[in-house]
């Protein structure tokens, strides 16, 4: 076989050379296709290509020796073109071509995936390639790839045995980042040897290891050819079997300052020095620039640095001495960051945030300029200013000032601004104010300043710091720099509000963010090139730092503008994106540009793959069902529905061209997906689940259809509706091959010799028999092939069964829920799966297992369906311990006919608090592993039925829970659990408690207003607190004029049907945020809300949570609870949210999440204060770490007390306070959106936070990379 490639190659060196055009003798190309691999056509197998037109039938091959190799034979002699390119054809028509990317032969044509063969002057026989392949059936590929990172390169070459260990053969292909390169197809099956040698001098020395030889006088790397094609991940490194960074490295990093301003500034290199302080000298002094020797507007410093690759470095410019500059010489910006990866880096030249200060050599005039443009915000109640201004006044820190700056102006102004700021006015209306500031000699050349906008009534908007501080948040100041020398007259030009990010004239920041995982980056990067920078390919660079595979970049734009754009894996056209698909492309003349509008703030896009809209863990899947054999196909519509896409129904669209064929595109995540098709849009209209259960595709409880989405875009068949086979068609049989991973169950002592593992499932009765075999290549890796008949496009269930039952937990059988393939009538290879089954150690010593198990209100009798009917007087535990699964029974008590089994453990509370006590007797030698379920009895519980005895009532069959133990455990272990927390259909077993969807990820589902047919509450996805969505209430219209209006968002109860009594609690507890750029104003406030009412809905109590309302913090999630004592006579309960609005006040939103309600017999019971009150005050972290630009901040409080959480830089530099007042004790969340005190966006950095509570202190760190 390796002489077969080695012919190969030769033949395309040979066919290389340039062709004749013509000839006068026949020129006879011998065309071999091997098609062992796949079904051959009926109507035999074909050749089209430029030789001859693209005709799909007219050249035949055939196989005369019927060794699977087809053959024909071309003149070439007529051929005008140097190059000939082809296909073949499995039959005779198109459709049914082969497409061959591998560019050794292929990757040609319009479609990249046509043949191509350079034209021979001599008669040439081809060797045998696969359809679809340029090497041989019996072949396959080795992908080798190496990291040289580090290293001293020039090149890498592979040397090995397949080439007589000659390091001037096979030169690998520098692929970026210190990774290279090379393909070689090797026979399947054999063995070889080989190295890694950069330079061709330097060989790598290996240590034996798991990629080498054993025992050989050379340690070589060895790979045993697969049937499939290999390739290494992670890359090794060089000179060894892993991959590069398991270790901490030293490397050399070169600072660059670009000192070419401060220079022009008077930087005296006689006086002035600059440092590097950072992390990587402990922030100390000592690291000290020099002048580059080539440009003297370029300061360097290289330190030497041993880090672990990956890690973050921060770091700053400091000028010295510190008196000479601002901020003492810091610089005023954010910490900077880089990467470190262990290998010598120059980073760019910086210009230093610092600016050189001292006296005005000489009496300077400020001449002010300031631009007012039209719609600019009131940043005291970010709303447009209603007129244009009589007059800006200029604030600053210039003549020792920062004076007041008051409410109002004139005689009659009670607090009035300084008389001592610069007044700015437009006499001539063009929008410029004009005003002027003298300075002394000996004033600083340096000051900070703001401006304040004044008419008649601008006092009526107040600010914390004066209603005219109203340019900027507090601390949004701006620089004016003057030189020291400066004399006479200099101009200060500004515009008003270009300091407040809200306003609506400045461009807002979109963050593009790519996913470049699935594709192999350029050596030129990743660009983006659009509208919005004159399409230039090569111009706007995206970053990925942290080397996740994500590249970024921030761009700016106006809001409301439309932008089309690409991205480009490298720098030149030709290496564009191609993006149709409408939701974010189909733009641009060739239908394949992305667009976006550009939203009224500034936004990060999530990462999308390249090429698609969707990120790289999503993929579409085009469902389709047939309805031929419906009677009534429903007016409204046929539906895709159920399982992930519950409660809502998504209208199908008919197949062109179809009459009964029913279509739709959604895009899933990766994963297992429940669904089914719907005549109707409504619940009666879904599919028989209990036909589709029986014909072996449905699952679950319902009897759902299941779909697997992968990585690449799937499509389902035409399934019959309410069956697994198409309409009108046929099982065929084909052999699927199942595989058990069993790496951990041989960590965990599977014994060959005693266990085996069985495949349980629809394809078997679920009987035994099928018995998993060992791999004969991969120990780790039992196989079994099971032939089966079904229609193409089933769906089917199976398991893992281990065996002898004993020794593993639940008798062998999987815990987790049943498996699903679909078979496709083709054979199949499933992939490798983990069995869910743990093995059964014996236990050392005698344990006593503690049971406690709660009872909370409102349980449901799996049974029924219904609440029980009363508060049970035993619980019993029945299990897989002490070999039983006994009888569950009826009842219990001497006349009961049918008993539960006397083995089982009862539980009983004594004290009534709601826990049931009991215990299990377990001796040593029993199994360190059972599952088990509870049951309640109270005298009539027989009367409630069940399929399994009435005492089997906590939850569905199969549902069981699993209680682990270590097998040296000893004395008594506690068994802690809850009745029903197995049964998702317990009110109180979901994230919202009694309320349906408290999250709002399934939009408005199950809330409802009053009255109903308001319009000004919505789930939306602008603000969430935690999921997707969150709901939104803005301020009723529809009769502003009768103000206050409220508008309470809710759901209804009855006090029957929660079980409740008079002096019984109702608690709601959630979370509730106003975004500063629609805040609450006015009186308006929003609160959580539970009102109970008699029986003619007159209100007996309301009770409400604290408020959001205009002194609120912005853009912060507050978590506020409230507590409702059901009083007499009530027989309603409404519980939600409300936005109450004041005279005068229609604007700004308050959203909310997180919504839950739970229940009690008193204010909070000791279990239920177990449950919502922390242990412990400890902090959880922030969520997402890195973020941009927003993360939550999250920590439990064990009592209620002061709690104060502010940010702070690296230096120890306060940033801003999220909260400084009283918590309740509870989980809480704060958001920070990297903005400081002032309303400023901090730049990108490491920043601390600290949470106390009274005299406790807790501290995080967070990452904002931009």
């Amino acid at each position: 076989m390796e002489q077969s490639m080695i012919n190969r190659l030769k033949v395309f060196s040979l066919a290389m050379i340039v062709a004749l055009t013509s000839s006068l003798f026949a020129v006879n190309v011998t065309l071999n296709v091997d098609m062992s691999d796949v079904t051959v056509s009926e109507d035999g197998v074909h050749v089209a290509g430029s030789f001859q037109g693209w005709d799909p039938a007219a050249t035949a091959l055939t196989d005369e020796d019927g060794d699977g190799v087809y053959t024909v034979v071309v003149d070439m002699s007529g051929v005008a073109e140097d190059t000939v390119y082809f296909k073949y054809i499995n039959g005779n028509a198109w459709g049914n071509d082969e497409g061959v990317e591998d560019p050794l032969c292929g990757g040609a044509g319009g479609f990249g995936n046509d043949r191509w063969l350079a034209v021979p002057d001599a008669d040439t026989v081809l060797d045998p390639v696969c359809f679809s392949e340029c090497i041989g059936c019996d072949e396959s590929y080795v992908h080798f790839a190496v990291n040289v990172a580090g290293f001293d390169v020039t090149d890498v070459r592979l040397a090995g045995t397949f080439n007589a260990w000659d390091a001037s053969v096979d030169w690998m292909e520098d692929a970026g980042d210190g990774i290279y390169k090379l393909s070689k197809a090797f026979p399947e099956e054999s063995v070889h040897e080989y190295k890694f040698v950069i330079n061709g001098d330097n060989w790598e020395e290996l240590q034996e290891d798991f990629c080498t030889t054993q025992g050989s006088e050379f340690v070589n790397r060895a790979v045993t050819v697969s049937a499939d094609d290999m390739m290494f991940d992670p890359v090794p490194c060089f000179a060894s079997c892993y991959a590069c960074g398991g270790e901490p490295l030293t490397a050399s990093v070169t600072f660059q300052a670009d000192m070419s301003v401060l220079l022009s500034q008077g930087w005296d290199v006689n006086t002035h020095f600059m440092e590097l302080r950072g992390g990587m000298n402990g922030w100390a002094a000592g690291d000290v620039f020099q002048e580059d020797l080539t440009d003297p507007n370029l300061y360097t410093f290289t330190k030497e640095i041993t880090a672990q690759p990956g890690s973050v470095q921060e770091w700053k410019f400091k000028a010295n001495p510190d008196a000479n500059f601002n901020n003492n010489g810091w610089e005023t910006a954010a910490n900077r960051i880089f990467y470190f990866w262990g290998e010598d880096i120059v980073l760019a030249p910086e210009t230093p945030a610092i600016l050189p200060i001292g006296p005005l050599a000489n009496a300077v005039d400020v001449e002010i300029h300031a631009t007012w443009v039209e719609g600019t915000l009131n940043a005291n109640n970010n709303e447009p200013f209603p007129v244009t201004p009589d007059t800006l006044v200029m604030n600053g820190s210039f003549l020792n000032c920062w004076c007041t700056w008051g409410n109002c102006m004139g005689s009659s102004c009670a607090e009035s601004v300084s008389p001592d700021v610069p007044r700015l006015t437009d006499p001539d209306g063009d929008g410029v104010y004009v005003g002027s500031l003298s300075l002394p000699a000996g004033h600083g050349n340096v000051f900070t300043y703001k401006l304040g906008a004044y008419y008649p009534g601008v006092e009526d908007v107040p600010g914390e710091n004066g209603s005219m501080d109203n340019e900027a948040g507090f601390g949004a100041d701006k620089v004016y720099y003057i030189p020291t020398d400066a004399s006479g007259t200099v101009t200060l030009e500004t515009v008003f509000g270009d300091n407040n990010p809200a306003n609506p004239f400045l461009p807002r920041v979109i963050t593009l963010n790519l996913d470049m995982r699935n594709h192999d980056v350029s050596d030129d990067g990743v660009h983006v090139a659009g509208s919005f920078q004159g399409w230039d390919p090569g111009a706007t660079e995206l970053h990925d730092p942290d080397m996740d595979g994500i590249f970024s970049v921030d761009i700016e734009a106006e809001a409301g503008d439309t932008l089309y754009y690409k991205f480009i894996n490298g720098n030149a056209w030709g290496n564009d994106e191609s993006v149709t698909d409408p939701v974010c492309g189909g733009a641009g003349g060739f239908g394949s540009d992305r667009w976006l509008v550009v939203p009224d703030e500034n936004t990060v896009l999530p990462p999308a793959c390249f090429g698609e809209c969707l990120s790289c863990d999503e993929s579409y899947v085009v469902f389709h069902v047939d309805m031929e054999e419906v009677e009534t196909i429903s007016p409204d519509g046929v539906f895709l529905g159920g399982g992930v896409f519950w409660p809502n129904f998504h209208p199908m669209t008919l197949v062109e061209g179809e009459e009964s064929i029913y279509m739709i595109k959604v895009p899933l995540p990766e994963g297992e997906h429940y669904y089914k098709f719907n005549n109707g849009g409504n619940d009666a209209g879904y599919e028989d689940g209990g036909n589709l259960t029986a014909e072996g595709c449905g699952a679950g409880d319902w009897g759902d259809r299941v779909i697997s989405v992968g990585e690449e875009d799937t499509m389902t068949p035409p399934f019959c509706f309410s069956s697994c086979y198409t309409c009108g068609g046929d099982p065929v049989e084909a052999n699927v091959t199942f595989q058990a991973d069993m790496t951990t169950l041989l960590s965990q002592g599977w014994d060959a010799n005693t266990h085996f593992m069985e495949l349980r499932g629809g394809i078997n009765g679920w009987g035994a028999g099928d018995v998993f075999q060992e791999d004969l290549t991969d120990p780790n890796l039992y196989t079994f092939t099971k032939t089966i008949m079904a229609a193409p496009g089933s769906m089917h269930e199976w398991k893992f069964k281990a065996n002898p039952d004993e020794n593993f937990n639940n008798g062998g059988w999987e815990t987790a829920a049943n498996r699903v393939f679909e078979f496709t009538g083709e054979d199949l290879i499933l992939d490798p799966a983990e069995p869910v089954i743990l093995p059964i150690g014996e236990l050392l010593n005698d344990v006593t297992v503690e049971i406690h198990a709660m009872w909370m209100m409102n349980t449901q009798n799996v049974n029924t369906g219904e609440y029980f009917v009363e508060h049970p007087d035993t619980l019993i535990m029945n299990g897989s311990f002490l070999n039983c699964w006994c009888t569950w029974g009826d009842c219990m008590g001497p006349d009961c006919a049918t008993p539960c089994s006397p083995d089982v453990p009862r539980l009983t509370d004594s004290d009534g608090d709601g826990v049931f006590t009991g215990s299990l007797m377990l001796p040593a030698g029993h199994g360190n592993v059972f599952t088990y379920k509870l049951g309640a009895y109270y005298p009539g519980i027989e009367n409630e039925g069940g399929d399994n005895g009435a005492m089997d009532n906590e939850a569905g069959y199969g549902i069981d829970k699993v209680f682990y133990m270590n097998t040296d455990a000893s004395g008594t272990v506690l068994l802690q659990t809850v009745f029903g927390d197995n049964n998702p259909a317990n009110p109180w077993a979901g994230p919202g408690g009694y309320l349906t969807n408290g999250g709002f990820e399934e939009g408005a589902f199950g809330w409802g207003s009053w009255p109903p047919e308001l319009e000004n509450w919505e789930a939306n996805d602008m603000y969430p607190f935690e999921g997707m969505h969150s709901l939104q209430i803005t301020p009723r219209t529809d009769d502003s004029n009768d103000n206050p209006e409220w508008t309470p968002v809710y759901q209804g109860f009855s006090v029957d049907g929660l079980g409740l009594e008079p002096g019984n609690y109702v608690h709601m507890q959630g979370h509730m945020m106003t975004p500063a750029g629609d805040a609450v104003t006015g009186n308006n406030n929003g609160y959580l809300f539970v009102e109970f009412f008699d029986a003619g809905w007159s209100q007996l109590a309301k009770y409400t949570s604290e408020v959001i309302d205009a002194s609120s913090t912005t853009d912060m999630w507050h978590h506020v609870m409230v507590s409702g004592m059901v009083p007499d006579g009530a027989v309603n309960v409404n519980a939600g949210c409300e936005l109450w609005q004041g005279p005068e006040a229609d604007a700004g939103a308050v959203y909310f999440d997180n919504i839950g309600m739970m229940i009690s017999t008193d204010v909070l019971s000791a279990e239920e204060e177990d449950i919502v009150t922390p242990k412990e005050f400890v902090l959880l972290g922030n969520y997402p770490n890195p973020f941009n630009p927003v993360t939550t901040l999250r920590f439990d409080l064990d009592y209620t007390s002061k709690v104060n959480v502010t940010v702070y830089n690296i230096l120890g530099n306060e940033i801003i306070t999220l909260q400084n007042g009283e918590l309740h004790a509870g989980r809480h969340a704060i958001q920070w959106n990297a903005n400081n005190t002032y309303g400023q966006k901090v730049p990108s950095g490491l920043y601390l936070y600290r949470v106390t509570s009274d005299n406790r202190i807790l501290t995080g760190k967070m990452l904002l990379m931009k």
